[in-house]
């Protein structure tokens, strides 16, 4: 798949970002949906980017549309010798148009499968956030496994969905997401 590099770009976190990372990070709509949705102190965030430069290779993306700063994607727990990574995103433009949230999640695979050469990226949802929940299924990833009561936060305990995507079913599916993408969005593609 070769998306249009002009108006959608994951590109390595860096610390011209970090000022915007900590704002959307601490907006309501994003932090009622984080595991740990306490407020972020601006100490602990620069304490979070110099822990996570000291990695070898960047995990952690900011997603560009139209060359201004839309969303956040990041690989974490990486395990390289079993080649599999847990996935976090969000989106900090609420403005954006319907579908370019997909578009990044499609680049996030494009770096994980191609790029990372992970065999699978999984993800923890709170069963509550069933916009995050309706994201993964759209993405096509399967739902592996249900925790319950496992997660503590605001005074009760909340059960977690896991989900999982292998570059297996990337390759199987890459075909009909692009086509159903060249139907929806025909202008993200550019000709080879």
């Amino acid at each position: 798949m070769n998306l249009n590099s002009q108006e959608y770009k994951l590109i390595p976190l860096s610390e011209n970002y970090l000022d915007i990372i900590f704002k959307w990070r601490n907006s309501p709509h994003i932090r009622e949906k984080m595991f740990d949705n306490s407020e972020i102190k601006i100490e602990a965030h620069y304490a979070w980017f110099n822990k996570i430069q000291s990695e070898l290779s960047p995990y952690y993306y900011i997603f560009l549309y139209k060359n201004n700063p839309a969303g956040f994607v990041s690989f974490s727990t990486v395990d390289l010798k079993n080649k599999r990574a847990n996935w976090g995103f969000y989106i900090g433009d609420t403005a954006l148009p319907k579908g370019v949230s997909y578009i990044m999640g499609l680049l996030a695979f494009e770096k994980a499968f191609n790029e990372h050469n992970f065999n699978k990226i999984y993800g923890e949802v709170i069963s509550t956030n069933e916009k995050s929940i309706r994201y993964h299924l759209q993405l096509g990833f399967k739902q592996e496994g249900f925790l319950s009561e496992h997660l503590f936060r605001n005074n009760v305990f909340e059960d977690i969905i896991v989900f999982g995507f292998t570059s297996s079913m990337w390759k199987d599916n890459l075909n009909v997401v692009e086509k159903n993408l060249r139907v929806i969005f025909p202008q993200i593609f550019q000709v080879l």
